[in-house]
């Protein structure tokens, strides 16, 4: 009988419930890892909540080895946040000096951007304490696995005779360049606080033995500067749940799948209902739009004036939900892939999206899918969907079969154990 190898894995997100595009991401892939290696995983608990999905989750993975954090928060991660209105008023106040005035869409990113925390990364003493306690008890760990940019400094608690394998799920030096490219004033304080928080990022990849990106496109932007070899691409994707042809009637609703934690999808969001969704409610007047994720109360009061904008939180039947809408991806800043997307493709659904929103992954414009970078012609797109609906069965028959070919759930879990296998 062999003996399955130890794979430590240290996350900021437990992998459960499947109510974003990370927890998705690493449900998906430890799911099938777990066959193949002796998954011994970490990640903090903060909540009741957490702890109900926490069981949830050992029920449905019995056969891997969790070492929970149990805390309500990391006090030094909240102290360093807490220091970001001072910066932010110093800056507004020396604008106002200077008569320069904020714009909405401006004071939006700006207020929510992560240019001003990127550098304060600071670990509880307790969490790291635990951390080393695990590596500690377990026997011979073949190998430790750090997630997300949260976590990216993490490896300077790490011991040095086992193999560390860091998974850049979004490379935060280009969400944070596409977060000042969409702004209208010039701040030169965003761009010197931009390019010291890439610096940061550079120097604690480097301290890693392995940089896995989940795109292509992230891993030649990362191998440019670190050593080739030590960076690779290892793409995600989700597993094919509906094996019968899906049919597809437009029942008058658009999806968006994503909760307002994570900035690129709350940007996104406050674009397309800004700039967009008059302009096609004028046109489609039984149009709804539901928005699937968790999203703050005070995110939702902001919206509640737009007529059939309806926030669905949590849902546990996404594919009832979904069925027979048009899936849009009005993402303008980030990197990685967009799981979201591949869900659509699941689902049989025909999705919008901007040029950012699909990149990392092989969907072709118009053959696959439709692309729109302007509120204008964002909205054009999608309308050519509600009139067309032929051009609607074409793009899922496309991307389907795009994605079976290039981003294969069994294809992506292949060559991540092939990758694990030249490492440990």
């Amino acid at each position: 009988m062999n003996v399955k190898k130890k794979l430590l894995i240290v996350t900021p997100y437990m992998p459960y419930p499947l109510n974003s595009g990370g927890n998705i991401s690493q449900f998906e892939m430890n799911d099938s890892l777990r066959k193949n290696y002796h998954l011994i995983i970490v990640f903090p608990l903060r909540t009741a909540e957490d702890l109900i999905n926490f069981v949830v989750l050992k029920s449905k993975w019995e056969d891997v080895t969790f070492y929970p954090f149990y805390a309500k928060r990391f006090s030094k991660i909240i102290k360093a946040l807490k220091q970001v209105p001072s910066v932010l008023s110093r800056l507004y106040n020396k604008l106002e000096s200077t008569g320069k005035e904020i714009n909405e869409t401006d004071r939006f990113v700006i207020s929510s951007t992560s240019l001003f925390r990127s550098r304060r990364i600071e670990f509880d003493k307790a969490f790291v304490g635990h951390v080393k306690k695990v590596i500690t008890e377990i026997d011979k760990i073949n190998a430790i696995q750090v997630e997300f940019f949260d976590f990216l400094p993490l490896i300077k608690y790490l011991p040095k005779n086992i193999p560390s394998i860091f998974v850049h799920h979004e490379l935060r030096f280009i969400r944070e360049k596409r977060e000042l490219e969409i702004i209208q004033i010039d701040l030169p304080l965003l761009s010197r606080l931009q390019r010291k928080n890439e610096e940061f990022e550079f120097f604690w990849l480097k301290q890693y033995d392995q940089v896995l990106t989940v795109s292509i496109d992230d891993c030649k932007l990362l191998a440019d500067r670190i050593f080739p070899a030590r960076v690779t691409a290892s793409p995600l994707s989700i597993k094919y749940q509906n094996a019968t042809p899906v049919t597809y009637k437009f029942d008058n609703k658009l999806i968006f799948l994503g909760g307002s934690e994570h900035f690129p999808n709350r940007e996104g969001v406050n674009w397309f209902i800004g700039t967009c969704w008059e302009v096609l409610k004028a046109k489609h007047k039984d149009l709804s739009l539901l928005i699937i994720g968790k999203w703050g109360a005070q995110d939702v009061k902001q919206y509640e004036n737009f007529d059939g904008v309806k926030f669905m939180g949590f849902v546990d039947d996404l594919f009832s939900v979904m069925a027979n809408s048009i899936f849009i991806v009005p993402i303008r800043i980030g990197s990685g892939i967009r799981m979201k997307i591949i869900e659509a493709v699941n689902h049989g659904l025909p999705f919008v999206t901007t040029t950012v929103g699909v990149e990392g992954l092989s969907f072709k414009k118009d053959e696959d899918c439709l692309i729109g970078d302007t509120s204008l012609a964002f909205a054009s797109r999608i309308t050519e969907i509600i009139e067309n609906p032929s051009l609607a069965q074409e793009l899922i028959a496309h991307a389907r079969e795009t994605l079976v070919q290039g981003f294969s759930y069994e294809n992506s879990i292949e060559l991540r154990k092939n990758i694990y296998e030249s490492i440990f």
